[in-house]
């Protein structure tokens, strides 16, 4: 990652140009890490949407039919069996056989790891704001009058 980078006996002009670079990178990895962690927000979003849907299912007692989203409004006629597994996919294409609670606990998981991951990001772009707001006192410093 950038550091913040003291003159090194060049002109002020040659020091705003480095300030300048270094801030658009940090811009740069800024937006990319606010981006990545939109993302993994989504993510979050929907596992938590299928866990919901899945301790719904665990408190079924017997076969129910219901009309089940295929996506764009539109929904198919299916009937839910509290035994039945889930496939859940496994990653790489791969689709596994789980029980209901497999299932619950590998979502669970995953949605941990993304909400870690997304606080790690946010402190990331914590630190690259700090950063910045740095290098923006710097080059301030190097404007005014003395």
């Amino acid at each position: 990652m950038v550091k913040v980078e003291k003159s090194k006996g060049g002109s002020n002009e040659e020091e705003m140009q480095r300030l300048a670079f270094q801030m658009q990178e940090l811009r740069i990895g800024a937006e990319s890490a606010y981006k990545q962690r939109e993302k993994i927000l989504d993510e979050i979003e929907e596992l938590s949407i299928t866990i919901a849907a899945l301790r719904e299912i665990k408190k079924i007692k017997e076969p129910q039919s219901t009309f089940i989203e295929i996506g764009g409004g539109n929904f198919i006629q299916g009937t839910v069996n509290p035994t039945a597994e889930i496939f859940v996919n496994a990653g790489s294409g791969i689709i596994i056989k789980r029980s209901i609670d497999e299932a619950l606990e590998i979502n669970e998981k995953r949605r941990k790891h993304l909400e870690s991951a997304a606080e790690k990001l946010t402190e990331e772009i914590q630190r690259m704001s700090l950063m910045m707001r740095s290098l923006e006192s710097r080059a301030q410093e190097l404007v005014r009058p003395r």
